[in-house]
């Protein structure tokens, strides 16, 4: 489906995943203003922005993985690890919606989008619904 879209239509998709991204990011304030507006195309925020979004999806990617490393033998990772992993999917999508992308970039975004809900089905089905 993506990848038969026009440009128009792919930048619908990546802001409506990455707004729906953002919801599970666990951002507040002056970074989620400052977030919502680059994934609009706020040119002057984007660099700081993205800067501060890349260095927590960092940590917050690390934290995950060493609770997942910790947890060897284990089935069920704690439910912080958890929540950092969707945070960090979450900021997956944000990020990859502050560039120009193509329908590659697009996929990414909707994936990563779907990949910060417990709920996947829901947000994969609200991307579509609001993008037809």
């Amino acid at each position: 489906m993506i990848l038969a879209l026009p440009p128009f239509k792919l930048r619908l998709v990546v802001e409506t995943a990455a707004k729906l991204a953002l919801q599970n990011a666990g951002l507040e304030g002056s970074l989620l203003r400052d977030a919502l507006a680059a994934v609009d195309g706020g040119e002057v925020a984007r660099l700081g922005v993205r800067n501060a979004l890349a260095a927590l999806q960092q940590q917050l990617d690390d934290s995950y993985l060493d609770a997942q490393d910790s947890s060897e033998g284990q089935q069920d990772l704690p439910a912080e690890a958890l929540q950092a992993f969707f945070r960090a999917r979450a900021l997956a999508a944000v990020l990859g919606a502050m560039v120009e992308v193509d329908a590659a970039g697009a996929t990414d975004v909707v994936y990563e989008a779907i990949a910060s809900s417990q709920n996947e089905d829901e947000v994969a089905e609200t991307i579509w619904q609001r993008t037809r």
